[in-house]
């Protein structure tokens, strides 16, 4: 669930969203994810956290937040839910 498009369903159009918005990065910029929150169980885990992407200056060119939901199935830990969206730009 990315910011100003609608909600992408199925495994295909996951995949194809996350490669478009990987490939409007720009080469040798860089992408953190800070955790602020981790809740749960030991089946069930929501993530929520702060996106920042920097160019190769080290200028911040992106700031967002997201919030993730995890579930453990057969042993490895999936996201099942994702969402993010922009911080706003400064005037």
């Amino acid at each position: 669930m990315n910011s100003n498009k609608p909600m992408s369903v199925g495994k295909a159009a996951i995949q194809k969203d996350i490669e478009a918005e990987m490939g409007k990065r720009k080469e040798n910029s860089t992408v953190a994810f800070e955790t602020m929150d981790l809740y749960g169980d030991e089946t069930r885990v929501t993530e929520t956290g702060k996106i920042t992407v920097k160019d190769s200056t080290g200028t911040l060119t992106y700031s967002g937040k997201y919030m993730a939901v995890w579930e453990k199935r057969d042993g490895k830990w999936l996201t099942i839910r994702d969402i993010s969206n922009d911080d706003a730009k400064e005037k």
